[in-house]
């Protein structure tokens, strides 16, 4: 694994300067925070950090990443406020370190002359401060692990974020599941207003469906991809490849698909990750521009696919698994649903399952290499098909109450917010 962990470092690895505390003798978790604009909001972060057990807490570091585009993203007195702000935060930590209970560090990607490469963005902060962690691990320890042997494991959060006093039990949990990587249970911050909670509570009950569709229909890629909630072994995040860091938005989606594909993703539900309701224009997609759509249309929830899309979905997979020794020819002909014959021959499925079953002799291999294949993103492109081609959205409640039908259950009268707590806990119990 050593030899990995060089070669990454060597050839794909970004790295930056550390300020503040020094790397603990132990390190049994690493909490990368990247911070764009947050000197308001990164405060209330720390300090529930700093509310963990003082035990955990000692084998823990806390690394921040404050970063701006090398490249401006957005108006001259935005850029500017945005500067201001990330220096009034670095002078912030710069107070804050000598009398903190974490082991807190910091690099300053934000100053003239250290910013981020290009547009620069959240996918890059968060690469710039894992990658700076994976060599400050390997420099210090010559491996990646922590007490007793165990794995290190990398949390993910956002510097609006905070995290329950048991944060921390996520990573024995996590260890425990044998998984590369990990989803934490997550909740949103209550809102500030009656419309703005609607419209976090609607795009949850949204992220929601689209989980429990995926584990209806029985797919590896049934997980949430919010940023702030993600975890995984350092020396998965070296196999994994690091964070893909060339996009503006989506880092999270790439990167625990990767993960899924080499070790599977566990959902963590023994402790909460609280992210911000904010809305935000930052990214093209997430949090923020979802709260922004849901208030642009009132009252209403987010559209949502209709439950057979994704009976539809495990009709696919059941087919794949069935017919696997048979071939690709075999696992079309049994496909009823014409839309996803159509689908898999303009990817050219048959030579491609054809080819993995040249390499692998066993069925349960094959089907495990067609999900490689068919990995999450093609999971969610023909999720879109069949909604544009078969089945029209549903507001996301209605979506939910056929759903939970097929799920053997019901749910309480009335919009999202009603029905939001019956889904998180029909979800959480898995």
């Amino acid at each position: 694994m050593e030899r990995v962990v060089a070669k990454y470092l060597g050839s794909r690895a970004s790295r930056a300067r550390v300020s503040g505390h020094s790397l603990p003798s132990v390190v049994d978790a690493v909490i990368v925070i990247p911070a764009y604009c947050e000197s308001d909001h990164l405060p209330l972060t720390i300090a529930s950090l700093e509310a963990l057990p003082a035990a955990e807490k000692s084998r823990l570091w806390v690394l921040v990443v404050v970063n701006n585009p090398g490249v401006p993203v957005s108006g001259a007195d935005a850029l500017r406020d945005a500067r201001d702000d990330n220096l009034r935060l670095l002078v912030w930590l710069a107070a804050r370190c000598p009398s903190t209970s974490l082991n807190l560090s910091w690099i300053d990607a934000a100053s003239p002359g250290r910013e981020l490469s290009g547009k620069g963005g959240v996918g890059m902060a968060r690469k710039l401060g894992c990658d700076t962690a994976i060599g400050a691990l390997a420099n210090a320890r010559g491996e990646l692990r922590g007490a007793g042997g165990q794995p290190t494991v990398l949390l993910h959060l956002d510097a609006d974020s905070l995290v329950d006093s048991t944060y921390l039990d996520a990573v024995p949990e996590f260890l425990a599941s044998g998984c590369e990587g990990g989803a934490i249970w997550f909740e949103h911050q209550r809102a500030d207003c009656s419309r703005s909670q609607h419209a976090i509570d609607a795009y949850e009950l949204y992220i929601h469906f689209y989980v429990a569709g995926l584990r209806l229909a029985g797919s590896p890629y049934a997980y949430h991809t919010v940023g702030s909630s993600m975890m995984c072994r350092a020396d998965s995040y070296v196999r994994a490849g690091g964070i893909p860091a060339k996009r503006r938005a989506g880092e999270d989606f790439y990167f625990l698909q990767q993960l899924a594909k080499i070790g599977g993703v566990a959902a963590i539900n023994g402790t909460t990750v609280r992210p911000s309701p904010r809305t935000s224009a930052r990214v093209p997609f997430g949090t923020g521009p979802q709260m922004s759509s849901v208030l642009e249309r009132g009252e209403g929830d987010l559209p949502a696919a209709d439950p057979r899309v994704f009976t539809t979905l495990a009709d696919l997979y059941g087919s794949v698994t069935a017919r696997a020794i048979e071939g690709g020819e075999a696992i079309l002909h049994d496909l009823e649903c014409p839309q996803t014959r159509s689908f898999l021959e303009e990817k050219r499925f048959v030579g491609v399952f054809d080819r993995i079953g040249g390499q692998w002799p066993d069925r349960e291999r094959r089907v495990v290499a067609f999900h490689e294949w068919f990995d999450g993103l093609a999971t969610h492109r023909l999720i879109h098909r069949l909604t544009a081609e078969c089945w029209p959205a549903l507001e996301a409640t209605e979506a939910w109450r056929s759903l939970a039908v097929l799920l053997g259950t019901a749910l309480p009268p009335g919009g999202a917010s009603q029905v939001l707590p019956a889904v998180r806990e029909l979800i959480r119990q898995g």
